[in-house]
């Protein structure tokens, strides 16, 4: 009777480590993917900032594009 009691303990014993080491695992798979939300999170920013930046003043293509523009109309109308 004892000896089937001590079994048991270790086979509760063995089951709550390996159910220790999978909630280990599981919250080191949380903190990486917690870590890739933060990482995505500051490039969105980043991103978002730029396209404030490009509208607020203008895509530097924009004002070659003008540049040139002027330019050629300037050079056709003296002809």
């Amino acid at each position: 009777m004892l000896g089937r009691l001590y079994k048991k303990e270790d086979e509760f014993l063995s089951e709550k480590s390996k159910l220790r080491k999978s909630v280990e695992e599981i919250d080191l798979k949380l903190a990486n993917k917690q870590k890739e939300i933060d990482l995505w999170e500051k490039k969105y920013a980043e991103g978002k900032e730029f396209l404030s930046t490009v509208e607020a003043h203008g895509h530097p293509m924009d004002k070659q594009y003008e540049r040139i523009r002027r330019a050629l109309a300037k050079t056709l109308a003296t002809r």
